[in-house]
């Protein structure tokens, strides 16, 4: 799907704007958390790269939300000219609370999640899953909990191996066999 300049500025602003990155120059490896992005209601595939990701799922996710912005987990990446982003639909009819599995009070959810590549306002999706679990708690009142240092995922991309590794903390604890196998991206 072709977007436009204005697209590619927010997709790299996107990544700008994450906390909790790092990147070592001595291997290259890029290193951030996935945190919370809201499209606005009537945002166009045309002009975000997270509503061209998703351009097929958001008719179903705003009839489900009835006026409100759709969310998302994401994080960005960089690899020479283009962009890569990993993202999370959170509101997502296939997205399962976890919560209370084994015991655990704020496990989090199973939930779709895309890797794409932006690149010269073209965006090619590399990977999905419609099983990603995410370490998001939710509140009494359903609401999403913010990343913690409780519950987390840290994704760690490496340019030269073109993969993606997942590693999560739920309710403190490592939980890094939730995803286990690194999403090897094929560009």
């Amino acid at each position: 799907m072709r977007i436009s300049s204005a697209c590619l500025a927010f997709a790299l602003s996107l990544g700008a704007g994450f906390a909790a990155n790092a990147a070592d120059a001595s291997t290259s490896l890029q290193v951030k958390q996935l945190e919370p992005v809201t499209l606005a209601p009537t945002v166009e595939a045309a002009w975000n790269p997270l509503a061209a990701i998703w351009k097929d799922k958001l008719p179903e996710l705003r009839a489900r939300l009835t006026g409100k912005s759709p969310s998302f987990f994401a994080a960005t990446f960089t690899d020479g000219e283009a962009t890569i982003v990993i993202s999370v639909s959170v509101n997502d009819a296939l997205c399962e609370n976890l919560s209370g599995a084994l015991g655990r009070p704020t496990t989090g959810s199973d939930c779709p999640m895309r890797v794409a590549r932006v690149q010269h306002g073209e965006v090619t999706t590399l990977s999905s899953s419609e099983h990603f679990v995410l370490p998001a708690p939710i509140d009494a009142s359903g609401a999403w909990g913010p990343p913690s240092p409780n519950n987390s995922v840290a994704i760690t991309f490496d340019p030269a191996s073109h993969s993606l590794r997942i590693s999560e903390r739920i309710d403190g604890e490592n939980a890094d066999a939730v995803n286990p196998n690194p999403i090897l991206l094929k560009y």
